[in-house]
């Protein structure tokens, strides 16, 4: 999807995509034009913990299934309309890794400065410079420098 900043620019897309999953992780509809059930979410640590919580959920870098591309993402479980104690399903949304890091470079880093963006599993989300050769990468271990 592409948006205009407050300053009428045009920016590139953000979102990967926007869908549907019922409670068993099939897609039911999503903005990239899937048939309804071409694939599942019910491998995904976000679809998981949505289910599992009832509540809000962020993944970990994964390759999108459609597009291919890196992303993050994050999911809404749906509330238990029909009284069975689960979640009827999740809305999910998926941000691209190039767009975070897009977005980070207009931060305007100081000279010979890097900047690192890591899940909760150690995976590099955004890194400056160099985003295209980190991204999806896990961190690497420290040096032993404070």
């Amino acid at each position: 999807m592409h948006g205009v900043s407050r300053d009428g620019r045009r920016e590139g897309p953000r979102f990967v995509l926007f869908g549907v999953a019922d409670s068993d992780g099939r897609i039911r509809c999503n903005t990239l034009g899937s048939p309804a059930g071409a694939y599942t979410v019910s491998d995904r640590s976000y679809f998981q913990e949505a289910m599992r919580t009832g509540g809000f959920a962020i993944g970990e870098v994964v390759s999108g299934r459609v597009t291919g591309r890196p992303t993050i993402q994050f999911a809404q479980a749906i509330a238990d309309d029909d009284g069975d104690g689960r979640p009827d399903g999740i809305v999910i949304t998926s941000i691209d890794l190039s767009y975070l890091a897009a977005r980070q470079a207009t931060a305007g880093l100081p000279p010979d400065a890097a900047l690192t963006v890591a899940d909760r599993q150690g995976t590099i989300l955004v890194r400056l410079p160099d985003h295209e050769a980190w991204a999806g990468k896990p961190l690497p271990p420290p040096s032993g420098r404070p």
